[in-house]
C-alpha cells in the first residue's frame, strides 16, 4: 500500500515505475497490489525510484561505543553489495 500511496502522491503512473526500475508494468502491478514477493534489489530500485524507504533493518555501529557480544544487523543495502558481490563471483 505504501508504494501505491507514493505513486499517487508524486502523481507517478505504474508504467513510469516500471520504465525507473527496469521491469515490466505487469510486474509493477502485481508488486503494488502485494502480490509478488520481492528481492533486495527490487526494494533497493523501488526505494531509489520514490525516494521513499521500505525496509528498515536493525544496525549497530561497529566502533568502542559497541558493546562485546553485541549483535552486528547490516542493513539491506549493505546486504544487497553482499549479495551482488557473492552473484558475481564465478564459481
Amino acid at each position: 500500500m505504501r508504494i501505491l500511496r507514493t505513486l499517487r502522491a508524486k502523481n507517478i503512473s505504474q508504467k513510469e515505475l516500471a520504465e525507473k526500475i527496469g521491469v515490466s508494468p505487469q510486474h509493477v502491478n502485481k508488486i503494488v497490489k502485494g502480490r509478488e514477493n520481492l528481492t533486495l534489489e527490487t526494494i533497493s530500485k523501488l526505494e531509489a525510484a520514490l525516494e521513499i524507504e521500505l525496509l528498515m533493518a536493525p544496525s549497530l555501529a561497529i566502533d568502542t561505543e559497541t558493546e562485546i557480544g553485541q549483535p552486528y544487523m547490516p542493513n539491506h543495502k549493505t546486504m544487497l553489495a553482499t549479495a551482488k558481490k557473492q552473484h558475481s563471483t564465478p564459481t
